[in-house]
């Protein structure tokens, strides 16, 4: 009996979970953003996706909000998304240059911002990966890896420098990282390595301050252009454009989730997952059971890489399972 009440909550919970449980419960016991109300907050990549939502929804909740990316255009266009008489300033931004990130820092947490200086600092920005690991050159890994680990790594050291936050003894960085980094990941193995790289680091910077909050946020699939956008091959990109969305979890949802892990208790969500099923199961199934996790994706990876050569969408699974595997 126990066994059966068993298995039909384990059941429900593989249904109704689209983050680690805490999480979960805790958005649903505390639905208001009272938190972040007048908090100065700067979130980068914020031209579309995430970013774009974290925006509007920060907007909405009373924040001070400056958003960055490279396309000027797109941030003025989400910025008219944001909440009516809302404060949202734009900063284009390549995080890439060095010379113009260590200016902008100064500008925003200076010159904008001012003695209140930077609440929270949002590392959003990256790229992903749509390709496999032989057919992916060292110039493509090099190039994420300067995006999605380099370029986070230099804003924090210069906001941390320029805000003096050892001095206030008082400093929040929300980074987004990925499941990516959790499991293994068929055609995204150098985007899962710096995702991999991202989740070391920042849990070691966390541990080097009594008073610093880091939180690393990793989602799985999300209803963004990321996957569209990704690093691949002339021909992988054009497969990419006819990726379809309706296995990923919607942006909105996922914000959510993710201000809920931001505004609560640091002790319990200095890492979240946040993920629609079977992305949630898998990185369950890595983090805890990990020879498991590496059989499976021995199975998976050779199939998920033939669905994308096929032109299929690697997110459903119907393009990877047959019935001869079901049968099997």
């Amino acid at each position: 009996m126990m066994l059966k009440i068993a298995v039909a909550v384990g059941a429900v919970a593989f249904v109704l979970l689209d983050a680690n449980p805490s999480l979960w419960m805790y958005d649903k016991l505390t639905p208001s953003n009272a938190f972040f109300e007048n908090k100065n907050v700067w979130i980068t990549g914020a031209s579309s996706g995430i970013g774009a939502e974290l925006a509007v929804q920060l907007s909405e909740a009373g924040a001070n909000v400056v958003i960055s990316a490279r396309r000027e255009n797109e941030l003025e266009a989400v910025k008219g998304k944001c909440k009516a008489g809302s404060s949202v300033k734009v900063v284009p931004l390549d995080v890439t240059d060095q010379e113009a990130m260590h200016r902008s820092v100064e500008d925003v947490v200076q010159g904008h911002f001012g003695k209140q200086g930077l609440d929270i600092l949002i590392l959003n920005a990256g790229k992903s990966q749509r390709l496999p690991a032989v057919k992916t050159d060292l110039q493509m890994t090099r190039d994420l890896m300067k995006l999605n680990f380099d370029s986070l790594v230099d804003m924090t050291l210069q906001v941390m420098k320029v805000d003096k936050w050892a001095e206030k003894e008082k400093g929040h960085i929300v980074v987004t990282s990925s499941v990516a980094g959790k499991l293994p990941v068929a055609l995204s193995s150098s985007y899962a390595a710096t995702k991999a790289a991202v989740n070391g680091y920042f849990s070691s910077l966390r541990s080097e301050f009594s008073w610093l909050r880091v939180d690393i946020v990793c989602p799985g699939p999300i209803a963004t252009p990321i996957a569209r956008n990704a690093a691949s091959s002339a021909e992988g990109t054009k497969l990419l454009q006819n990726e379809s969305d309706d296995n990923k979890m919607p942006v909105d949802r996922f914000t959510k989730l993710m201000l809920s892990g931001v505004k609560g208790p640091k002790q319990l969500f200095y890492e979240t997952w946040i993920s629609q099923q079977p992305a949630l199961l898998f990185t369950g199934v890595a983090q805890y059971l990990p020879t498991v996790a590496i059989n499976l994706s021995k199975v998976v990876g050779p199939k998920r890489i033939q669905a994308f050569e096929a032109g299929k969408d690697v997110y459903k699974m119907s393009s990877w399972v047959t019935r001869d595997d079901v049968e099997k």
